[in-house]
């Protein structure tokens, strides 16, 4: 089930170069490699890696295989000598009952059918399988920003267990990260007032590289790794994005 995804290249090819070492990108996948670690995942199946942003980081110290439908994406993962297939998901025909974990990364917002999709997910996954998940969170956030880079919508975890219990997944842990980017987020869309037509898709990209920029300032390694130790520790109310990992049950 491919149909139905929306990911502006164009927009998202602009910001490969920023993404992969931004401080939010190596938050992102610091929190990614503890789950990983505390669930003793050692071999991932990334479907939609993109430019291989979490991939190359983690893949250094575990198997990783990639899927990604965009020709770039792929050449990236595969020059970094990670196993990569430059297909859609259905394209390779996975057999039920085979793939020990799956990691979909801010993908299935990007997918107006997410619930056919993770169905397409479960069969795949071994029984008792894992399936690791990160999705932007707080549906009230909301924005025209988020209807630019493609997002048919944003979760809470409420809705992200109904929908993953729903499609025969079991969730074990699930946590919101970049709590401390909420708020500032929230005050931004709350005094924004310009109307969604006002608001172009090279503003959306100005605006992004804008804020990956002061993250790069605010987000160096020690304050990562403090900000980290708290997000891990204590389950923060709200957050910018979840992070899931959820087991295959048989339905």
């Amino acid at each position: 089930m491919d149909k139905g995804i929306s990911f502006p290249n164009d927009f998202n090819s602009a910001l490969e170069d920023l993404e992969l070492n931004s401080g939010w990108n190596r938050y992102r996948v610091k929190m990614i490699e503890h789950f990983l670690n505390k669930y003793g995942i050692n071999s991932v199946l990334e479907i939609g890696s993109g430019d291989g942003n979490v991939a190359i980081p983690l893949s250094r110290s575990r198997k990783w295989v990639c899927v990604e439908p965009d020709m770039k994406g792929a050449e990236k993962t595969s020059l970094a000598e990670i196993e990569t297939y430059n297909c859609f998901l259905s394209d390779l025909q996975i057999p039920s009952n085979t793939i020990p974990c799956v990691g979909i990364f801010d993908v299935i917002e990007h997918i107006e059918h997410d619930q056919m999709y993770l169905k397409e997910i479960w069969h795949m996954t071994k029984e008792s399988g894992h399936l690791l998940l990160t999705v932007p969170a707080i549906p009230s956030m909301y924005s025209t920003f988020d209807i630019i880079v493609g997002h048919f919508r944003r979760y809470s975890k409420g809705n992200l267990r109904t929908l993953l219990e729903s499609e025969g997944f079991k969730i074990i842990e699930c946590r919101y990260i970049f709590s401390f980017l909420a708020v500032p987020r929230y005050i931004s869309k709350l005094f924004d007032s310009r109307s969604d037509s006002d608001f172009s898709s090279q503003e959306a990209l100005s605006r992004k590289k804008r804020n990956y920029k002061v993250l790069d300032l605010v987000l160096t390694r020690m304050t990562i790794n403090v900000l980290h130790r708290i997000e891990r520790s204590i389950l923060v109310p709200f957050g910018l994005t979840l992070v899931c990992i959820a087991q295959r049950v048989e339905n």
